[in-house]
């Protein structure tokens, strides 16, 4: 995607609403959660209180972050985090973040998607979990949250 380049701006130069339009709007939202930890099942499910909600403009690039870190309970076996508007369809599947982790073991999934199909008005980004078999917990602590932001890039 191309992303329209800003203006080059000289001393005396008029300074217009378009060229300030085209300038990133910087963070929409962001969510910290930094207590109380999830379940992750086989079953893809929301990340509890892992949800942005923000005013999008149609025709402009988006992007979120992600990261959360987790434990694996028993048994081998990967853990995936995505994420989802709020009819649960899945941004960015070539971005997301996917790790084979052994039983006991812990893991830290981040991930990263840019996106510029958004209509405007109010839109609704989350974060949803699953295991390939057993159990995992998502964990949250003030020293290691977990964290979804998303940022305005500019026009698409």
């Amino acid at each position: 995607m191309a992303v329209n380049p800003n203006t080059d701006f000289s001393s005396g130069a008029v300074y217009t609403a378009d060229q300030a339009n085209r300038f990133p709007r910087g963070v929409m939202g962001a969510v910290y959660r930094t207590a109380g930890n999830v379940g992750v099942t086989t079953t893809q499910a929301d990340v509890t209180g892992m949800t942005v909600t923000f005013t999008a403009v149609a025709s402009r690039t988006y992007k979120a972050t992600w990261t959360v870190t987790g434990l694996k309970d028993t048994s081998n076996g990967w853990v995936g985090a995505f994420l989802a508007n709020s009819s649960n369809t899945i941004f960015g599947a070539v971005y997301q973040t996917c790790f084979i982790v052994a039983g006991g073991g812990y893991f830290n999934l981040s991930g990263i998607t840019y996106f510029s199909n958004l209509t405007a008005g109010s839109q609704t980004l989350k974060l949803r979990c699953q295991t390939e078999n057993a159990a995992a917990t998502i964990l949250a602590s003030g020293s290691n949250p977990c964290v979804l932001m998303i940022e305005d890039c500019g026009p698409a």
